[in-house]
């Protein structure tokens, strides 16, 4: 690192803008670069990790943590294999002040720089950056492993396409150097050529046959199981499936495009699965049958298969002290044998959970410096709280004023929550007047 004074940061994507303020060390007049919507989505996803509907950040929040190796230890036959760990401490995200469109050139500091906002990647917000007069890019559209084209940490739909297109953006470029925030830099042009195509075409692979068996009729967990990298994707160096695994990506997919339904008219009504584990727990003869099953399944190394025949007697008595023990087992050798970093993490880490050696909180709320910076947002997202079986036929408005900011309520009729975002316009008059202040 240089010990100059930042002058100007540009920002790749979203996911990694929040440690500005330590670069520019408080100074005010830094240029900062990026993508026009960038400072929307992080003020949207500041309740947690970015989401579809971003009431439900805290829940992925949590399970962010479970894929970025809180619960893991360090050493020992169950550590992470990727060094990285989510922290809640404070951010130090500093806005965007100079936002820049598709295709626009700047001169930043003497430097000639071209930016490319238009497709997204991991993030919908990602920037390219073209150093013309050096052949040199910025991306963050080439990873140490395939284009993750889902994560199983939840997060918005990452569509295949726009990766595919940004990735021939880049090589249609011809850089002769290649920087990326998720890979190593790679040099020479016929090198840097030769890594983009084979990881584009990793990415198009993957699309076009799990569309290609949605067309056959496969549903989500069939896909899983049958797209899978022929060997000469295989030895593309960026194609190794160390961060997340190909096997996960299909259904994502299908889910996308065809929702959740496999077109198996069976599987249109089916029973719930605590009536399904119930049913087969008896037909193949009760618990202790079962369970000797799946210690059978771990003896030949069958660990899937283990793991969803404990799984029935999970669900069953999900306190049951053998049954935990199996499952952690299963879970364990399953995440032994897993390439990926992320699917090792949550095997791993729910199977300590079972044994009793950590506590994975179902959710992690929001920092109190983001409710109190947009209370009103919080106070949406109460909505869904509402349990209809309490609230009976209670119909009621609530207020509430914010010392800073505007006033908004709730107005609750029966089994919903209506949020009002302004109470003076609303058809009725509250019921009940809430003032608070920042710091409560």
């Amino acid at each position: 690192m240089s010990d100059k004074p930042v002058k100007a940061i540009i920002y790749g994507h979203s996911h990694t803008c929040f440690g500005a303020g330590v670069l520019a060390e408080g100074n005010p007049d830094v240029t900062i670069i990026g993508h026009p919507n960038l400072n929307d989505v992080v003020r949207q996803n500041t309740g947690g990790a970015p989401a579809y509907y971003p009431e439900i950040g805290p829940y992925l929040t949590a399970r962010a943590l479970i894929q970025f190796n809180t619960y893991m230890p360090e050493n020992g036959p169950d550590a992470y294999v990727v060094p990285t760990n989510l922290t809640t401490s404070e951010m130090a995200f500093l806005p965007v002040n100079t936002p820049v469109e598709d295709g626009q050139e700047m001169t930043v500091l003497g430097v000639k720089m071209q930016f490319f906002t238009k497709y997204g990647s991991d993030d919908k917000v990602h920037t390219t950056v073209w150093l013309p007069e050096k052949k040199i890019l910025f991306t963050t559209m080439l990873w140490s492993s395939p284009p993750q084209l889902y994560s199983l940490r939840g997060d918005v739909f990452r569509d295949p396409r726009e990766w595919i297109a940004g990735l021939k953006l880049n090589r249609d470029l011809q850089p002769e150097v290649l920087i990326s925030a998720g890979a190593r830099p790679v040099v020479g042009k016929d090198e840097v050529s030769r890594i983009l195509g084979g990881y584009l075409d990793g990415a198009s692979f993957v699309l076009d046959q799990t569309l290609r068996g949605i067309l056959g009729g496969k549903g989500p967990n069939e896909l899983r199981h049958q797209v899978s990298f022929p060997e000469y994707l295989d030895q593309i160096p960026y194609n190794l499936q160390n961060y997340g695994e190909i096997s996960t990506y299909p259904p994502a997919i299908h889910y996308q495009c065809v929702g959740w339904y496999d077109n198996d008219a069976a599987n249109l009504k089916p029973v719930s699965p605590e009536d399904e584990a119930r049913r087969l727990v008896a037909l193949m003869g009760g618990r202790d049958k079962v369970l000797a099953a799946a210690n059978d399944a771990l003896a030949a190394k069958e660990y899937a298969w283990a793991a969803q025949l404990v799984n029935y007697l999970y669900r069953l008595d999900p306190e049951d002290k053998e049954v935990r023990k199996v499952k952690a087992q299963a879970l364990r050798q399953m995440a032994y044998v897993s390439t990926g970093a992320n699917d090792r993490a949550h095997l791993m880490s729910r199977a300590l959970a079972l044994e009793g050696k950590v506590t994975i909180p179902r959710l992690i709320p929001p920092p109190a410096q983001a409710i109190a910076a947009s209370p009103t947002t919080f106070l949406n997202y109460f909505r869904m709280r509402i349990d209809p079986e309490k609230s009976g036929n209670t119909d009621k408005v609530m207020r509430f004023d914010f010392d800073h900011g505007p006033s908004a309520g709730l107005h609750i009729r029966r089994a919903v929550a209506e949020y009002i975002t302004a109470p003076d316009e609303h058809y009725r008059g509250p019921d009940l007047t809430v003032a608070m202040s920042g710091e409560t």
